[in-house]
């Protein structure tokens, strides 16, 4: 499977599993290591936006598909949106490519299997991705999250999530409405600042302490000034020994 037939051969399975299958094979064998692209794959339209790329047949859809190549894969974007029966074991799938999950499991509302193997430190984009997924209550608090820029309205309605996830956040993250509507709003242990420490709370990196002479250096003039250190030390040296 590539980009170019992907979607083809789901459209052709959503319609006729028995007759897809004798072309492509069972949908739990594809090959689908030559694919970057499964944004919109199982999706059953849920709004005007979406309709025009979704199937509504997908909203039935529940294959074992845990079994898939996903190492090449750059975007997942609503791929499960409103796949209402979708709720396979889908945890050993390779996302560390993946940059979008943007409304990945959106209105998703069987789905809840443990992603906590999930390497997700190259996703910039999780806006909507739980949201209304309403059986999903996994723990992901060892998710690598700092990559993340959108977490918008990550979890909202997702009305059993109630989870502590242990998140540092950038003050850039959009983390708007992440949490609304579950039982461990408003933050899900999600707090600001650039590292967990020790107490459990976020912070921010301390800056370094160093000595700095006032002076703006040039590549010239820092060798300079180091050399005239080591003149320095070299007569101070010279000094003790006498």
């Amino acid at each position: 499977m590539t980009d170019s037939n992907i979607k083809t051969a789901v459209t052709a399975w959503l319609a006729d599993a028995t007759a897809a299958e004798a072309t492509y094979g069972h949908i739990s064998t594809w090959g689908t290591s030559g694919v970057t692209d499964m944004s919109y794959l199982f999706c059953s339209g849920y709004d005007a936006t979406h309709r025009p790329l979704c199937n509504n047949a997908a909203s039935s859809f529940n294959e074992d598909i845990g079994a898939w190549d996903t190492s090449g894969v750059k975007t997942m974007y609503a791929m499960f949106s409103s796949a209402s029966v979708f709720n396979q074991d889908i945890g050993d799938w390779a996302v560390d490519g993946v940059t979008n999950m943007s409304e990945m499991f959106v209105y998703a509302s069987a789905f809840n299997q443990d992603l906590s193997g999930w390497a997700v430190h190259s996703v910039r984009k999780m806006k909507f991705m739980f949201h209304s997924a309403s059986a999903f209550n996994q723990d992901i608090s060892g998710w690598a999250v700092d990559s993340v820029t959108d977490m918008y309205a990550m979890f909202y309605e997702a009305s059993a999530f109630d989870q502590n996830l242990g998140w540092c956040a950038a003050d850039g993250v959009d983390l708007g409405a992440a949490f609304d509507g579950t039982p461990c709003a408003y933050t899900c242990g999600v707090g600001r600042g650039q590292f967990l420490a020790a107490s459990g709370s976020c912070e921010s990196t301390p800056a370094p302490t160093a000595y700095w002479d006032g002076v703006h250096h040039t590549d010239v003039s820092i060798r300079t000034a180091v050399a005239a250190s080591g003149v320095g030390v070299a007569l101070l040296v010279l000094a003790l020994a006498t």
